[in-house]
């Protein structure tokens, strides 16, 4: 049996990010290729899983309205890619650990994959997906391994978070009343 196949998608600010995560996973055995979103048209595919590094900062694009087109191109090629035999996508993204929602403020190109895992598991449910949000300020030899040990969890559906001190956090909903907000 081949070893699994994995695709690294990412940023050029993030070479390091994919760098040891492309290492982590070859010592485990893995076939790995990695591209920058900026120049892959179509890998060479099938890929077992497909992870996509988002920015760990806001990349400077003039203008709210293109920076919001390219979030959306880059995460529509995941999603794409997703329709040749990936058995699973983690989107690997910088806002916080807490998915955006600590004291800093963190903008959507580091941190808006939640809510489109959650969709996409519900519009593929074969589909493995996970979510990893971590500090910024990890560097990227943690950040793979932390990674890595992911790869191992649940099923479908998740969404994780990994803090400065490498915390890890586990969202969890609650029912909310309107009345309540």
């Amino acid at each position: 049996m081949p070893p699994p196949r994995h695709l690294i998608i990412h940023e050029s600010a993030e070479d390091a990010v994919a760098a040891a995560l492309r290492a982590a996973l070859q010592r485990r055995g893995n076939d790995v290729e990695s591209v920058g979103f900026s120049v892959a048209n179509t890998p060479r595919g099938p890929f077992t899983s497909l992870f996509a590094i988002l920015p760990r900062q806001p990349i400077t694009i003039a203008g709210e309205s293109l920076r919001l087109r390219r979030i959306i191109e880059r995460l529509q090629f995941v999603l794409s890619l997703t329709t040749h035999g990936s058995q699973e996508v983690t989107f690997v993204q910088f806002g916080g650990g807490c998915f955006g929602a600590g004291s800093e403020p963190v903008h959507p190109e580091q941190c808006c994959a939640a809510a489109l895992g959650r969709t996409l598991h519900l519009e593929r449910p074969e589909l493995r997906v996970r979510v990893i949000d971590f500090a910024n300020t990890l560097v990227p030899d943690r950040i793979a391994e932390l990674l890595v040990n992911e790869l191992g969890g649940p099923p479908f559906l998740s969404t994780v978070g990994y803090t400065a001190e490498g915390q890890r956090l586990v969202p969890r909903a609650r029912l909310q009343q309107p009345a309540d907000y």
